[in-house]
């Protein structure tokens, strides 16, 4: 909830003060990857009933791609997309539930220099998380309910950034960026904390 409030606070501050001084627009784009450590909270269907452990995995590292614009000092727009490494569960070493986990997301991005070369970031957009689970016996049958294939959907949801920047030259820069997303049945929500590099034309 913390991270929630943080998030919508500075956004609101960063994106009004991007109106606030105008929105003469001199756009710069840029291109970037970052690493990121994701917390995952899942979602009823996906809890082991015998022991009550949630069959997907709560940490799951995940990399991503980024394509955006700084359209002036204090306003830009991304997008991007993550890739996340697969989750595995097996109960009593009989049956095997993968989880593929992908995202998709566009973000308005707010800038507030805060020092030479550095500057605050918040940031609200909208994330399309997809999820899709593979549960299979040691003999490759398909052992997915029905209430886990209506559970494992593609949704969009809302997310929530704060970070900071540094460019190290014209071009180069590093960024940590810190985001709660609201996901699908299957993943209620995730947060997670980026490190991020980026090449600006």
């Amino acid at each position: 909830m913390k991270i929630k409030l943080s998030a919508l606070a500075l956004s609101g501050i960063v994106l009004l003060s991007g109106s606030a001084f105008g929105m003469d627009l001199d756009p710069k784009f840029y291109v970037g990857a970052e690493a990121q450590a994701n917390q995952l909270k899942n979602g009823k269907e996906f809890v082991d009933a015998t022991n009550g452990k949630s069959t997907i995995r709560k940490n799951n590292p995940s990399l991503g791609l980024m394509l955006g614009s700084r359209l002036n000092e204090y306003v830009g727009v991304e997008v991007g997309y993550n890739f996340m490494k697969e989750s595995k569960y097996t109960f009593n070493n009989a049956s095997t539930l993968k989880m593929k986990m992908r995202n998709a997301y566009v973000d308005a991005l707010g800038y507030l220099p805060v020092a030479n070369n550095v500057d605050l970031i918040g940031s609200i957009g909208a994330g399309r998380l997809t999820t899709k689970p593979t549960f299979k016996n040691q003999a490759g049958a398909d052992q997915l309910t029905d209430a886990q294939r209506k559970d494992s959907k593609t949704k969009m949801g809302l997310r929530l950034g704060v970070g900071a920047q540094y460019k190290l030259d014209d071009n180069l820069g590093v960024r940590f960026m810190v985001r709660h997303q609201k996901g699908n049945k299957a993943v209620k929500n995730l947060k997670s904390a980026g490190l991020g590099l980026f090449y600006q034309f």
